[in-house]
């Protein structure tokens, strides 16, 4: 696992993926991933906890940003609404690999579980009943 901060300049991201050899072999790593296990969190929580800026959310918020994951922001309809600059993978690059899992839980992120999994469009979701029956709610889906 690699950890930067987010919201590295693009120029900074390309001088570390070609300058630094641990880095460069991480992201060599990557393109040859073969399971994907990512969790899924609200887009206004994980802003915060990235510190992303004031103008950002305001973007997010504008665009009706739910959920976030891989340092992507999206909608409920699963439209890429902001990425973080990272290193690493991202949503759409989740359709090259062949296990993805995605893992999320409680009620409060009904929403961000359903917009993550219509933008990455594949994988395994681990939810707890909290979630489910929240997701239900928002699909408009009867119970059994």
């Amino acid at each position: 696992m690699l950890h930067l901060p987010d919201g590295l300049s693009q120029d900074s991201l390309h001088m570390l993926m070609t300058c630094e050899p641990q880095i460069k072999e991480i992201g060599d790593l990557i393109s040859r991933t073969d399971v994907l296990l990512f969790g899924i969190g609200t887009a206004m929580r994980m802003a915060d906890q990235r510190h992303i800026a004031d103008d950002v959310r305001k973007q997010l918020v504008d665009n009706h940003a739910v959920g976030e994951a891989l340092g992507q922001y999206c909608d409920i309809d699963g439209k890429l609404i902001y990425s973080t600059n990272n290193i690493g993978l991202s949503l759409p690059d989740v359709v090259k690999i062949p296990n993805v899992i995605a893992v999320a839980g409680g009620q409060d992120k009904s929403s961000a579980i359903i917009g993550v999994m219509r933008a990455c469009q594949k994988g395994i979701l681990i939810i707890d009943e909290q979630a489910a029956e929240g997701m239900r709610q928002l699909l408009q889906i009867s119970a059994l």
